[in-house]
Parts: C-alpha cells; structure tokens; sequence
C-alpha cells in the first residue's frame, strides 16, 4: 500500500516571490494599520475608524529566509503592476516658463531637495539671514524671487507605470 503525503500550501496568496531566494513562504510586507492610542501605548485592536490594513507597490518588504529587503513591486505578484503611481515633482519656473523639474518617489526627498535649492540660492536673492525653519525660508525665499519671475513649488501627481 502505498501512503499519501500531502504537502503543506506554500506561499502566499498574492503570489509574491523573494526576488533573491524565489521563495514565497516566507514574505513580511510593511502595513499600515489604524491603531488607537491611550495612556499605555498603542492598541490595534482598539476603538479605531477601521481594524483594515493595506499596502502598496512602494511599502517595503522582506524575505524572512534569506534576509532580503526592498519593496513590494520587486516581489512580483497581481500589486507589482500598479497601473498608477504617485511621484512628487519640484518645478522651477523663470520667466514664465520652465526651467527645470526634478521627479522624486518620496515627498521627503523631493521636499529636501526644495530645500537645498532654497539654501544654495538664498545668499544671492537675500539680504537677511536665512530662518532656520525650512518652510518658513521657503515661504520668505519665494516672495522675494517671484518678484524676479522665479517660482519653486513641490506638486504631487499620479503617473502610469
């Protein structure tokens, strides 16, 4: 008589596989979850709006077996192919039109570059000591050179991948 064994089910229900080892049974995606908050600490199984959690292609992830990191859309699977995407852009505009747009992933590296631009120019366009807070020099930065025909702003927009 010959026995059957049943194999465990690998993997994992979005089809992701470790772009690293090829496994797919060993995938943690970083989630966001609403979580309530009191004196103690936090609690995800506390009142909260909603007890979902999610994520994206950008969220980052890893393979516990072999240590790779990286992002979701690298682990393949139905959320890799995200139709759409959303980028951060930091436009330059003089005299009345564009002189430059750099295309960011992360609002915070395109919301630090902003800010570099402001620092590296401020000397040339200013005549008081730059404020330590970056807003508040981006704000007083951008009065001055729109006079000049200048213009710096950060927009967010969705794009097609």
């Amino acid at each position: 008589m010959r026995r059957r064994y049943h194999r465990k089910p690998s993997g994992n229900q979005h089809s992701y596989r470790c772009p690293s080892c090829v496994r797919s049974d060993d995938i943690a995606v970083q989630a966001m979850i609403w979580t309530a908050l009191s004196r103690q600490g936090s609690d995800p199984d506390g009142r909260t709006p909603s007890h979902d959690h999610g994520w994206d292609a950008d969220h980052l992830a890893a393979c516990t077996a072999c240590g790779w990191q990286g992002t979701v859309r690298e682990l393949g699977g139905a959320d890799a192919s995200s139709a759409r995407r959303q980028v951060h852009l930091v436009v330059v505009h003089g005299d009345e039109e564009i002189r430059s747009v750099r295309v960011f992933s992360l609002e915070e590296s395109a919301t630090s570059y902003r800010n570099e631009l402001v620092r590296s120019q401020w000397q040339d366009c200013m005549s008081e000591p730059m404020p330590v807070d970056p807003e508040e020099a981006f704000a007083q930065f951008c009065e001055v050179v729109m006079d000049d025909g200048v213009f710096i702003h950060l927009e967010s927009t969705e794009v097609e991948v």
